[in-house]
């Protein structure tokens, strides 16, 4: 693991201590995605963006102590960084504040929607590559040999929208769920550009702009 992401890999890990030593995990996990929600939503985004192209240097401990609502530094900055792409270097701390080396940089990913992604599971290239996938698999879950509904899942989201066989696999329904709900893998926050407009991007917001 980074320094860099060092931030958010612990502000994630305390929650995750906390919630599941109270809660069922269904109740933990929507309200860990609620405090996510609140932390990353684009007020704040804006105005640490705005911060960091000014030039500051953002400290955790002082970001968070001149606000009165319990927002977080790390999970906005992760935000900025995985769903829209900036560069900003940096852990928060004392010894190593978040900055932006370019402050008049654009952003270079396009935030993924819950529309977006849905959309991404009608691609033609998605239809393919899953019925190649299953093909692959005898069209049985890979780890329990049942062949009712099977699933396709992502092994990593790295190669989005140029999948090899490598990185998927065929699994049932109730497979499918259980590595879900042991797992932190997720879609991606952002997707390149590049892709982004075949699943209904319509361009940056105009805070995300210099």
């Amino acid at each position: 693991m980074t320094t860099e992401a060092g931030g958010i890999m612990g502000y994630e890990n305390s929650i995750d201590s906390c919630l599941s030593a109270c809660i069922p995990f269904e109740a933990a996990e929507e309200l860990k995605n609620t405090a996510r929600d609140f932390h990353q939503r684009d007020e704040a985004q804006c105005d640490v963006l705005a911060r960091l192209r000014s030039g500051d240097l953002l400290k955790k401990s002082v970001y968070e102590s001149e606000l009165s609502d319990g927002s977080r530094l790390a999970p906005v900055v992760e935000q900025l960084r995985n769903a829209h792409g900036f560069l900003i270097k940096g852990d928060g701390s004392h010894a190593s504040p978040y900055f932006m080396p370019d402050t008049r940089q654009k952003p270079s990913l396009a935030r993924v929607t819950p529309e977006m992604r849905s959309a991404y599971y009608m691609t033609p290239h998605w239809q393919i590559v899953r019925s190649a996938r299953f093909e692959h698999d005898s069209m049985m879950c890979v780890l329990c040999g049942d062949s009712e509904e099977i699933q396709c899942h992502h092994v990593t989201y790295e190669s989005i929208f140029r999948e090899e066989l490598s990185d998927l696999l065929t699994v049932c329904s109730d497979c499918h769920s259980k590595i879900h709900k042991h797992g932190r893998l997720k879609f991606p926050s952002g997707v390149s550009v590049q892709w982004a407009a075949q699943i209904g991007w319509r361009g940056f917001e105009e805070w995300l702009l210099p």
